[in-house]
């Protein structure tokens, strides 16, 4: 079986331009993608229901993929640098839509107002990493996921400054990667730049932004070396 969600002369996504260059289609993309999210926000969108981000990744690439908001069809895989070239194990296509009724189940209804800003981070930074493990769609999980994280903590009173895990967009990436090995998880690298990025809308000023090294490396990898890549069909190993 090949991927349908790619070209048959190319493995970049079919997109609605047609364009068949990578480079092309990244930079459409990003164009595109950041309009997109800037009318969401501006248009105060609200979420009611982990499921949303099915609606937040149409909004968000509607102009750029059909499949837009839509669940993938097939399992993907992607080799991961932290991991030494292993990939997360994201959820069965079977599975996704009760994985993510779970979570929600799990997380949603927690006393996100009440529970004090370490207990947040602590939940919400697994709240956040078992969303992102399932991986919805065939590409977007990221931003998608980034979004919905934006919008709800907004509703709980509380800022994301998205400016700084775009800044850091590698390290959060990452840190997304090492919170969803399951037993094996390990959630101080989100936690850090979750505590940097969050702040209670009662707080009048935002503590100056460390210039330090913190978001140099994940697991002993340099950053600033990192290339993202996109994800592949999962191989058959049958």
């Amino acid at each position: 079986m090949s991927d349908p969600y790619v070209y048959e002369d190319t493995p970049v996504l079919k997109n609605k331009l047609g364009l068949k260059k990578q480079t092309d289609l990244d930079d459409y993309e990003n164009t595109v993608v950041n309009l997109a999210l800037l009318k969401l926000l501006k248009d105060h969108h609200r979420v009611t229901h982990t499921l949303d981000i099915l609606d937040i990744h149409k909004h968000l690439f509607s102009n750029v993929y059909e499949w837009a908001g839509k669940i993938r069809t097939i399992n993907i895989e992607k080799n991961e640098v932290v991991l030494n070239g292993l990939s997360v194990q994201y959820e069965d296509v079977s599975d996704i839509e009760r994985a993510i009724i779970h979570i929600h189940d799990s997380f949603y209804d927690k006393p996100w107002d009440t529970c004090g800003l370490t207990s947040l981070i602590h939940e919400l930074a697994r709240y956040i990493s078992s969303l992102w493990k399932i991986h919805p769609f065939r590409e977007g999980n990221t931003r998608t996921i980034s979004t919905y994280m934006y919008l709800f903590l907004k509703q709980h009173g509380y800022s994301l400054d998205e400016k700084l895990l775009k800044v850091h967009a590698a390290f959060f990436r990452n840190a997304l990667v090492m919170a969803s090995l399951g037993a094996y998880s390990d959630y101080r690298y989100l936690e850090e730049i979750l505590a940097d990025a969050i702040t209670h809308k009662s707080r009048t000023s935002r503590q100056p932004q460390r210039k330090d090294k913190k978001y140099e490396s994940v697991k002993n990898v340099k950053m600033k070396n990192y290339v993202y890549t996109r994800h592949q069909m999962k191989k058959d190993k049958s």
